[in-house]
């Protein structure tokens, strides 16, 4: 499977951009993509590709990625232990995120969410009252939902019903939207499935963030696997414009065991060898934003 390259703005269709950032990746004609740089705890930081800036909505994006069916196929084959392995502060993050929701659903209902991993998310909201759904691509992932969570998670967009349009009262999109060559798509898809009046959550990263704005081009979340980069204004600005009122917009909070952030850095990685240590540091997490923010907005008809 090839890289092609991108010639449009995925949101606005112009071919009016610049070079926003040189990738570091080489030459996309020689390389292969992998689901080992596809996976949520992929450890390729500020491995990617060119980025380009749309000159007319200010957006950017990768230069090239895979076609959308080559990509789905790479995503469908994806396994991740070491994600499972991290669960603890999975579920400390998304218990954040749920609380946010249960604020502007106080009544809870019907919940949908894309991209749903292992279903940590969805199992948390079902304990906490609410009825679930969602789509993951990787069968390994649905497997696990499925087996561990009794949560049986659909394989595409396809398989929803058009009885689910209109019905939802949420839908979460969690560290997805980065990962799709269409994000107007999928927003009108999450505005769909929505009833009026139904809200969405929605984190991402934004690179006009105090550490992205620091880091510049080694900002570690510039990814092969990434293929859209917003800021502030341009994500705000596209909800809007699928049909979204915003109703909170802050940074994220996200849970991480000291031992997976020692790991992340390739000097550390010792710490595999030390079981006595790396059982404490398990236990140990630290909170971190670097340059997600959290959306919360409500669908206005």
């Amino acid at each position: 499977m090839k890289y092609l390259p991108v010639e449009d703005c995925p949101v606005c269709h112009s071919k009016n951009r610049e070079l926003y950032y040189k990738g570091t990746a080489g030459d996309h004609a020689a390389k292969d993509a992998g689901t080992g740089d596809y996976a949520c705890t992929a450890s390729s930081y500020g491995i990617y590709f060119d980025l380009m800036k749309c000159r007319d909505c200010h957006l950017i994006y990768a230069g090239v990625h895979p076609s959308q069916e080559d990509l789905e196929e790479l995503y469908s084959k994806i396994e991740d232990p070491l994600y499972c392995d991290q669960e603890e502060g999975r579920v400390r993050t998304f218990s954040r995120a749920l609380k946010d929701l249960d604020r502007f659903c106080p009544a809870k209902g019907l919940m949908f969410e894309f991209g749903s991993y292992t279903g940590v998310f969805l199992e948390l909201a079902k304990n906490d009252g609410w009825s679930v759904d969602g789509i993951e691509l990787s069968g390994w992932a649905r497997d696990i939902a499925f087996k561990k969570r009794g949560i049986d998670l659909r394989s595409s967009i396809g398989s929803v019903p058009a009885a689910r349009s209109g019905t939802c009262d949420c839908v979460a999109i969690w560290d997805v939207i980065e990962h799709v060559s269409d994000p107007v798509k999928l927003l009108r898809q999450a505005a769909e499935l929505l009833k009026p009046g139904g809200v969405l959550g929605l984190s991402t990263i934004v690179l006009d963030s105090f550490s992205a704005r620091l880091m510049a081009k080694r900002y570690p979340f510039l990814m092969e696997m990434h293929q859209i980069y917003f800021t502030s204004k341009t994500l705000l600005g596209l909800l809007e414009r699928c049909g979204f009122e915003i109703l909170e917009h802050k940074k994220h909070a996200r849970f991480v065991s000291w031992f997976y952030l020692f790991t992340r850095n390739k000097n550390l990685a010792f710490l595999n060898n030390s079981p006595l240590l790396a059982k404490v540091l398990k236990k140990r997490f630290v909170q971190l934003s670097v340059g997600v923010r959290d959306v919360y907005a409500r669908k206005r008809f």
